[in-house]
């Protein structure tokens, strides 16, 4: 048997790891939808590859996360940034 995993959805078609990724794997007939999530400090899911946020969200533009910028090593380099584990 020949299975068919949509990995973030259908990021051809759609922006990847979201809903209408997901939705449009869905109807292009993939069995299985397979995304990538990340885990916040509270243990929230989040879907999203990577887990700087600075490049999708506006969190810079926000004082009361200031404290929360950090530089960490992320596959060998050095990445600074805001993470999901810090929220």
């Amino acid at each position: 048997m020949t299975w068919v995993i949509a990995h973030r959805g259908a990021s051809a078609d759609e922006r990847e790891n979201t809903l209408p990724a997901f939705e449009r794997a869905i109807e292009l007939g993939a069995d299985f939808v397979e995304l990538d999530v990340q885990a916040s400090a509270d243990g929230v899911l989040v879907a999203r590859h990577e887990n700087e946020i600075s490049g999708t969200t506006d969190v810079a533009t926000h004082p009361e996360f200031a404290d929360r910028q950090a530089t960490k090593t992320i596959d060998g380099v050095a990445i600074t940034g805001w993470f999901t584990e810090d929220f």
